[in-house]
């Protein structure tokens, strides 16, 4: 049996929560469930890029930068977040991701 199509269990993050800013809700979702990149200043966040994502804020970002971080830690899969190498990698996988 071919075991790299089972899914990828991971917990549904809260998308709803207070810490999400609204604007990256949608954004982390698809990319989370689905594997779709993201955008610019929010692919540097999870590539953990400081000097990118600096380069990247505008005003609105920035007053919500700590709690984006922060949500982005405690929600994202670590094989998803951390690294340039670690976002491509699960951006290029073709293994199904299923909440629970």
């Amino acid at each position: 049996m071919d075991r790299t199509k089972d899914p990828l269990k991971i917990e549904a993050p809260d998308y709803s929560s207070s810490l999400l800013p609204e604007q990256y809700r949608g954004g982390l979702q698809r990319y989370i469930e689905h594997r779709i990149q993201t955008g610019g200043f929010l692919e540097s966040v999870l590539r953990n890029d400081l000097m990118e994502a600096c380069a990247r804020i505008d005003d609105n970002q920035r007053v919500n930068f700590w709690n984006l971080a922060k949500w982005i830690y405690n929600n994202v899969p670590g094989c998803a977040r951390g690294s340039h190498e670690k976002v491509q990698d699960w951006l290029r996988s073709d293994q199904p991701v299923e909440t629970i």
